[in-house]
């Protein structure tokens, strides 16, 4: 009996072992610092029209030569957990701040996410818990946040308003303007924002290598 209920929980624990346990934190921390530092690939999943074949998935690095597909200037980058799965993701930003680049560890890899004209535009639109503001059309805002499966990626909303459309969220229901409005208020205010450092190196530029 003792045995068996051993076997049960090995399969348990195998079975849900995902990609973010704190006990891959070290091991993901390393392999972000490597593809950061240039040294380690990371792959590219906006390239690609079916994104869960991984097969058909590119792999990029940081180089310094202009080799991209998409050219990205990495400016600034900071740690955090995006998803609140335990493990930090790491964000990377560009000057003009219209592209971020969000890169993930799971099971030995590392996987790039492009998310464009959404996020981060003043300071303290991320926060040190993950969630981070958005901009949703032309007059809609949000606080939300990752959601990773697989190569895939998502965001939440926590919070949503729209004042001209006179639309107002609350974890995707319909709440009260006042009730939204309090929620925001209190993100920007009582909610930490993450601290960015500055990559402190001349152009440089991700890319596939060119032989």
């Amino acid at each position: 009996m003792k045995k068996t209920a051993l076997i049960m929980c090995v399969l348990f624990c195998v079975l849900f072992a995902g990609c973010g346990q704190k006990k891959n934190g070290g091991a993901a921390k390393k392999a972000l610092e490597s593809v950061l530092a240039g040294s380690e690939d990371f792959i590219f999943t906006d390239l690609v029209s079916n994104k869960m074949t991984e097969q058909n998935l590119k792999e990029f690095s940081f180089t310094t030569e202009y080799n991209a597909v998409n050219n990205f200037s990495p400016w600034r980058y900071t740690y955090v957990d995006l998803d609140s799965d335990g493990t930090d993701e790491l964000v990377v930003g560009e000057p003009n701040i219209e592209f971020h680049l969000f890169l993930r560890y799971c099971d030995g890899k590392v996987y790039g996410y492009i998310v464009d004209n959404v996020l981060f535009y003043e300071d303290g639109g991320l926060k040190t818990d993950g969630s981070f503001s958005t901009l949703i059309g032309a007059a809609g805002k949000g606080i939300s946040r990752a959601s990773f499966d697989g190569t895939d990626f998502s965001i939440i909303n926590s919070a949503y308003m729209n004042d001209e459309d006179n639309v107002y969220e609350l974890d995707g229901k319909s709440a009260l303007e006042d009730e939204v409005k309090e929620y925001f208020s209190d993100w920007e205010n009582d909610t930490k924002a993450v601290k960015f450092s500055e990559i402190k190196s001349k152009q440089v530029y991700f890319g596939n290598e060119q032989s």
